[in-house]
C-alpha cells in the first residue's frame, strides 16, 4: 500500500493543474502569496501579496492567483482573511498606511466575482458563514472596537463587549451564521448567540475558529465542545505555547502552531486519538517530500480535515512561502501505513499492530491498560488507583469511559472490562 500526500506551494501568477502537482513539486516566484483561509473543499485559498502595498488575493489550481483589489479611498493595502464554503465569497480588509507603514484607517470588505469588493464597515472582516450571507469581524480600532455581525438584510450589528471589558473582535462564525466566537481584551474568549448575547465561556484566552455546526471552538492551546467543555491541546515537545487557528467541519481535526521560548514555531495537527503531532512528520510519513521545508504555521483546514494551508520557510530562498498540503491515504484512513482491513487501532496513527491478548484490539489502543502490557487485569485497577493520587502517571489508556479523564469511574470500567465489557478512550473512541 502507499500513502499519498501532496504539497502545493502557492505562487503568484502560476496555475498548477491537479495532475501536475506532486509531493516534491514546488514553484517559487518573486512575488508570493501569504495564505490565510481555505474553502471547505480545500480548493480555494485566500490571503494577500507579500509587499508593503500587498493586495488581497484568491487562488485556485485552475485559475491561479486573482487579485481582488482595494476599497475606494483605502488603497494602500488589502488582505483576504476568510472564504465561504464554496469559495465564492471572500472577506477581509483594506487600509491606508500610517507613517509607520502600518494600517491606520481600515475597512472591512466582502468580495464576490459578480459584485467585486464592497465595504461593510470600518475595521476588518475575519469570518464568513458557509453561504457567505453572514460576515463577522471588528469595527473600529484593534484595541477599541467592537465585534460585529453583518447580514445583507440587517447590515452591521455590533455585538458589544464583555462585562468590564474595553473591546471585542470576532474571529469566526458557524456555517449557519448563528454562533460567533472571538477575542476580547487580550486575554479572554467570547461566544455569541442571538439568544444569549456575548458571553465569556471561561476557556482559553481567545477563540480563533469554530466548527461548521458551532459545537466546537478552538483558540489559544484549547479545544472546547458543548458536550465536554474545554480541553488543553498541549504543546509539541520542547515548546511552551500553542495556538489553534483552524478546525474541520465536524470539529475532529484541529490545526495551528506550537512555539518555543525563542518564538520559533512549528505547524501541528491534532485529533483525539493522536493528540498534537508535528504536521511535517505526519506528511513525511505519508510520503510527502518536504525537501528541507520548515512548516511553521497551519492556518486553515478543509471541512473533511484532509487539506491544510499554512506558512513555512523554503530552504531554496530566504523568505516565507505558503503551502497547501493534502493527506490522501486510499485504503488507510488514518494514514499510519496499516491498511484499514488489518488495522486493529483504526484512527490511531501507529504501525504497531501488536495484540498481546488476541482480542482484536491493538495494544496501542487497549483502553483500561494503564500498565501498558497489552492486557486489562487487576494490575490495571491498582495502577489506576495510583493515578488518582499521582495524576501525572496517567497514560492515554487509563480512560475506560471515553471522558478523557482517569479516575474512580475507570477502576469500575476496568473491572467491567475484565468480565467482557467494552471500554473506550481517546485512542479507541466510542462509536
Amino acid at each position: 500500500m502507499r500513502w499519498h500526500a501532496t504539497i502545493w506551494l502557492l505562487s503568484l501568477g502560476v496555475a498548477l493543474g491537479p495532475g501536475a502537482v506532486a509531493a516534491q513539486t514546488f514553484i517559487r516566484l518573486p512575488a508570493e502569496v501569504s495564505a490565510e483561509g481555505l474553502s471547505d473543499d480545500g480548493l480555494v485559498v485566500v490571503g494577500g501579496r507579500r509587499a508593503i502595498s500587498g493586495e488581497a488575493v484568491r487562488w485556485t489550481a485552475a485559475g491561479g492567483v486573482l487579485r481582488l483589489g482595494f476599497l475606494p479611498g483605502l488603497g494602500d493595502r488589502s488582505r483576504a482573511i476568510a472564504v465561504s464554503a464554496d469559495g465564492g465569497v471572500v472577506v477581509g480588509w483594506s487600509c491606508l498606511l500610517d507613517i509607520s507603514q502600518s494600517c491606520g484607517i481600515s475597512g472591512a470588505f466582502r468580495w464576490t466575482e459578480a459584485g467585486g469588493m464592497l465595504e461593510l464597515t470600518g475595521g476588518t472582516a475575519e469570518g464568513v458563514s458557509a453561504d457567505g450571507s453572514v460576515v463577522v469581524g471588528i469595527s473600529g480600532g484593534a484595541l477599541s472596537g467592537e465585534a460585529y455581525r453583518w447580514t445583507a438584510v440587517g447590515g452591521v450589528d455590533e455585538l458589544g463587549v464583555l462585562a468590564g471589558g474595553a473591546w471585542s473582535r470576532a474571529r469566526g462564525v458557524s456555517a449557519d451564521g448563528a454562533v460567533v466566537v472571538g477575542r476580547a481584551d487580550g486575554e479572554r474568549a467570547f461566544r455569541w448567540t442571538a439568544a444569549d448575547g456575548l458571553l465569556d465561556p471561561g476557556f482559553g484566552d481567545g477563540a480563533d475558529a469554530i466548527s461548521a455546526d458551532g459545537a466546537t471552538i478552538v483558540g489559544s492551546h484549547f479545544r472546547w465542545t458543548e458536550a465536554g467543555g474545554a480541553r488543553d491541546l498541549g504543546v509539541l515537545p520542547g515548546d511552551v505555547e500553542s495556538r489553534a487557528l483552524g478546525v474541520s467541519g465536524d470539529g475532529a481535526v484541529v490545526v495551528g502552531w506550537s512555539g518555543d521560548d525563542l518564538a520559533l514555531r512549528e505547524a501541528f495537527i491534532w485529533d483525539r486519538p493522536n493528540g498534537m503531532q508535528p504536521l511535517a512528520s505526519v506528511l513525511e510519513t505519508a510520503g510527502a517530500a518536504l525537501a528541507g521545508w520548515t512548516l511553521e504555521e497551519a492556518r486553515g483546514v478543509s471541512a473533511d480535515g484532509r487539506r491544510i494551508v499554512g506558512e513555512g520557510t523554503n530552504p531554496a530562498g530566504p523568505t516565507a512561502q505558503s503551502w497547501l498540503a493534502t493527506l490522501d491515504c486510499p485504503g488507510d484512513d488514518d494514514c499510519d501505513s496499516v491498511l484499514d482491513g488489518e488495522d486493529n487501532c483504526p484512527g490511531l496513527r501507529t504501525a504497531n499492530i501488536a495484540d498481546a491478548d488476541g482480542n482484536g484490539i491493538g495494544d496501542a489502543c487497549e483502553c483500561g491498560d494503564q500498565t501498558g502490557d497489552g492486557f486489562v487485569t487487576i494490575e490495571d485497577v491498582l495502577a489506576i488507583n495510583d493515578v488518582i493520587f499521582e495524576a501525572q502517571q496517567a497514560s492515554p489508556l487509563c480512560d475506560t469511559n471515553d471522558d478523557d479523564a482517569c479516575n474512580v469511574a475507570d477502576i469500575l470500567g476496568v473491572n467491567a472490562r475484565i468480565f467482557g465489557a467494552e471500554a473506550f478512550c481517546s485512542r479507541h473512541p466510542a462509536p
